[in-house]
């Protein structure tokens, strides 16, 4: 993984173990459901974006190394496997 795309991943990975405290607390405190779902979204998109990020990374150096080294086939069956987990 590019050392930007690992500090970038690690930046937000920090920010959402951030919202999730906070959610924790808001749990706690028996706060308004509406409100602890829809934070819930926001770490859940959060997440996502972190996912493409890693994933996006992954593409353009360990993907496209593969293929260089003309292993197509693992290449896209690795890129298949994370796409059928992220459903």
């Amino acid at each position: 993984m590019p050392t930007e795309t690992r500090h970038n991943a690690q930046r937000r990975l920090k920010s959402i173990q951030g919202q999730l405290e906070g959610i924790q607390r808001m749990i706690e405190e028996g706060r308004y459901c509406i409100d602890v779902l829809t934070q819930l979204k926001a770490v859940q998109s959060a997440m996502n974006d972190v996912r493409n990020l890693i994933l996006e990374g992954y593409i353009h150096t360990c993907m496209l190394e593969r293929i260089r080294e003309g292993d197509e086939a693992q290449a896209v069956q690795e890129i298949m496997s994370i796409i059928k987990y992220g459903d």
